[in-house]
């Protein structure tokens, strides 16, 4: 599965610390810091779970993992749809708090719309307080494009 990945929350504990090589929000840092939290955006897909429910549906899905338990993390994804000319309209949002998510856990929030042709992508988003009670926000980190997901592809 593709996706880019985010280092954020870098904290400026780190900067306390002695710590280099750790930038705070977008453009990320080593990958390792020990303050860190990774947001990931994954792919649109056809949702199996919606699909045996009747439904047919587009899910994206994104996620986070921190290397040490911050205070508190919202996540927030978003499904969005390709209008042309470097424009995306939002079909999909969904977002959770999480307290004190545990360090090198896997912290998921998917979104949905109904299927329909485009190109789509999914974005995601954290922001919360690190574990020194500094409020922080990542960019937006986005999937891979995908042509219509919901179509069936021939195997």
């Amino acid at each position: 599965m593709v996706s880019r990945r985010l280092v954020a929350f870098a904290g400026l504990a780190l900067v306390g610390l002695g710590c280099e090589g750790a930038d705070v929000g977008a453009g990320g840092g080593n990958g390792g810091p020990a303050n860190a939290c990774i947001v990931t955006a994954d792919h649109p897909h056809r949702s199996t779970t919606a699909a045996r429910q009747g439904r047919e549906e587009i899910v994206g899905k994104g996620w986070f993992r921190c290397a040490r338990v911050p205070k508190d993390i919202t996540l927030t994804v978003r499904l969005e749809l390709e209008l042309g000319g470097g424009h995306w309209n939002v079909v999909g949002t969904d977002g959770k708090p999480f307290a004190e998510p545990q360090a090198n856990r896997k912290y998921e929030v998917p979104t949905s719309a109904p299927c329909s042709p485009g190109t789509f992508r999914t974005a995601a988003v954290i922001s919360g307080h690190n574990d020194r009670g500094e409020y922080q926000k990542s960019a937006w980190t986005y999937s891979t494009e995908i042509t219509d997901p919901c179509k069936r592809r021939q195997g």
